[in-house]
């Protein structure tokens, strides 16, 4: 009875919500620049690690969900173990931000993002929020640029101050013909 009635206030709830604005809601420009994501594109992973750079390369499948998110698949070798990624990002009208998260099968905790669009850089700039392999909270700073319709570059920074951060990896990637 309790999932019945919890259904129907659902219901109700979902038809007042859709009476008082559009729905599906009508892409904005800001998801247009995630449109820009949706492909396949090949990966190559640099990361800063204590014994120096390492290298890897990787596939990213992305794809629309309706008009207003991106969901991403990233599959990878990380330490030698292959690795899958999960991510949606879609842009929040309400907080004038991109929002997001990331999951990956080496991982048991969930990364959650916002970000504005920096007309200086041409790329969205997230901060992350996450947690690191003890658990503890942890904050990183992404740079996800588009060059071109076939061409993006994603950096990941960690702090170094509660201002400065420096770079950690940069995932360079080109679009698979379609």
């Amino acid at each position: 009875m309790k999932t019945l009635f919890s259904l129907v206030v659902l219901f109700v709830f979902a038809n007042f919500t859709w009476a008082q604005g559009e729905y599906p809601v009508p892409p904005s420009p800001e998801h247009a620049r995630l449109k820009a994501m949706v492909g396949v594109w090949d990966a190559k992973i640099e990361m800063e690690t204590p014994d120096g750079k390492t290298a890897t390369t990787g596939v990213e499948t992305v794809k629309m969900l309706g008009e207003v998110w991106v969901v991403s698949d990233f599959t990878y070798e990380f330490m030698g173990k292959p690795t899958h990624g999960h991510g949606s990002t879609g842009y929040d009208p309400s907080k004038g931000k991109y929002v997001g998260n990331w999951i990956e099968s080496g991982s048991p905790h969930i990364s959650t993002m916002e970000g504005e669009y920096d007309e200086e850089k041409g790329a969205i700039v997230y901060i992350m929020k996450s947690k690191d392999q003890e658990g503890n909270d942890t904050v990183l700073k992404a740079i996800d640029k588009q060059i071109d319709a076939t061409h993006k570059v994603f950096e990941m920074h960690a702090p170094v101050s509660e201002d400065e951060f420096v770079k950690i990896m940069t995932i360079t990637y080109t679009k698979r013909d379609e």
